[in-house]
């Protein structure tokens, strides 16, 4: 899935992430789910792959270890899930500043 909830709004995406965890409880299903949105992936996934910049390539994968009916805010493996991936997104970030100041 694609980007699947990106163009709705807050309200819209809470209910239906509510309704993809339900039907995932009910039939155990896999997919491959590609968004930005860092606490989306938390919520939704069992590990979420970092991509580099480009070309993308794998640079982590990063297991969220809690129960998906049970995740809450707040919760220690998802606090350290959340800034594991940060961590990574924020080097790939200083990766791209050094790149333009070291650029001819």
């Amino acid at each position: 899935m694609d980007e699947p909830l990106s163009a709705l709004d807050a309200q819209t995406r809470e209910l239906l992430m509510d309704d993809l965890l339900r039907l995932w409880g009910e039939t155990r299903f896999a997919a491959a789910y590609v968004t930005h949105n860092v606490a989306e992936a938390i919520r939704l996934g069992h590990r979420v792959v970092v991509l580099s910049r480009r070309p993308g390539r794998v640079r982590e994968i990063v297991a969220i270890d809690a129960p998906l009916e049970a995740r809450r805010e707040g919760d220690p493996a998802l606090v350290e899930a959340s800034a594991r991936i940060w961590s990574l997104i924020r080097a790939e970030a200083a990766l791209a500043d050094r790149e333009l100041v070291d650029a001819p």
